[in-house]
């Protein structure tokens, strides 16, 4: 991260010199937090591709914040399945609770990667409203599903959840 950086190359991607996908990975990378709103606000659902690689490498370099979640549950449904795995991912690590509305159904997509991606991304939000969607999970044929769901429920069931799994 150059944090120096991000004023010279928020100022050049504001008058829309350049390449918009070039400056936006430029502008995740510098490590500044004052690039995130720019950054969503050029975050294009229809065309996702450039934002979610700016978005990736920004939250790489900083805790979840929330402002990013509507941007990304907009484009959930207008992406292919490698994009929809991807935003799930951020929907997690920003670990907005709006989100689980959106994620629940995910748990119990046909697509293997997407609904194990959505187990970990309820578990990363923490939340035990998310956590009952992955309780009939523990009892999931692939293994690795079962332990995401189990570490999932782990980080965010509630402590009557936890004592019905006990019992369960």
């Amino acid at each position: 991260p150059t944090p120096a950086t991000a004023g010279p190359l928020l100022e050049t991607f504001e008058a829309r010199r350049g390449d918009e996908a070039v400056l936006m990975r430029a502008l995740a990378a510098s490590g500044e937090p004052e690039v995130l709103v720019p950054l969503l606000e050029r975050f294009d659902p229809g065309a996702p591709e450039p934002g979610l690689v700016a978005l990736e490498r920004y939250f790489e370099l900083h805790p979840g914040d929330g402002r990013a979640a509507d941007p990304l549950l907009a484009a959930l449904g207008e992406v292919d399945d490698a994009q929809r795995r991807r935003v799930v991912r951020l929907l997690g690590h920003i670990g907005a609770r709006r989100a689980l509305p959106a994620l629940r159904p995910l748990a119990s997509a046909d697509d293997d990667a997407l609904r194990l991606a959505a187990v970990e991304a309820i578990g990363a939000i923490g939340d035990p409203e998310g956590a009952t969607a992955l309780i009939e999970l523990l009892d999931a044929e692939e293994p690795r599903l079962r332990f995401e769901a189990a570490r999932a429920l782990g980080e965010a069931a509630s402590p009557a959840m936890v004592e019905a799994l006990g019992e369960r």
